[in-house]
């Protein structure tokens, strides 16, 4: 209860009101929290947007998915991911830190013994570009899709594609002036 005190013509006048404020609340039977987004309140849907279901658990141990999309189990108490602890039982001890587990179908949810494959970061790295990126000495461009010599492809310190941009040195050019040309103040 809210009260206001006016005076109005040298009189006092007291002004007693209720408000009342109606609120959204969670969808979520038995919960009374305020709304926050998508009909849930920020706990349910903080575990919609993380585990994709609103009821989910935290106090259950059985992991979930990272951000980038690998599989996380609990392992006494430590979280652990899954392609990494299957590969450990498989060969009867615990991995080093520069041992990677690879998946063969390239899919991470994927954690078959048989997907996966025991490397280390250079091999891993091969592995990948021989799949995808160079073939025969030469590089697709992601852009105008053609095969080129690397030479023909601008650096790329952050990449680990032999530290190479995805387009030809052509391409970043025409991409340059698109952006240069979009950037440019319009005169009336």
């Amino acid at each position: 209860m809210y009260s206001f005190r006016i005076n109005v013509f040298n009189l006092d006048i007291i002004i007693h009101c209720v408000i009342i404020v109606f609120m959204k609340t969670c969808s979520i039977e038995n919960c009374s929290k305020p709304h926050m987004a998508r009909g849930y309140c920020q706990k349910h849907y903080f575990r919609w947007r993380k585990h994709g279901n609103p009821h989910t658990n935290l106090n259950y141990k059985g992991g979930g998915i990272d951000s980038n999309g690998y599989k996380i189990i609990y392992d006494n108490k430590k979280r652990v991911y899954e392609h990494r602890y299957i590969m450990s039982q498989h060969i009867g001890r615990p991995l080093t830190r520069k041992e990677i587990v690879h998946h063969i179908d390239g899919d991470r949810l994927n954690n078959n013994l048989d997907n996966l494959e025991l490397t280390n970061q250079s091999l891993h790295i091969i592995n990948h570009l021989s799949k995808t990126e160079i073939k025969d000495g030469l590089k697709l461009c992601s852009q105008c899709k053609i095969w080129k010599h690397p030479s023909d492809f601008p650096r790329d310190k952050n990449n680990i594609s032999f530290g190479l941009k995805p387009y030809c040195k052509h391409c970043a050019n025409i991409m340059h002036k698109r952006w240069r040309h979009s950037k440019r103040p319009i005169v009336l």
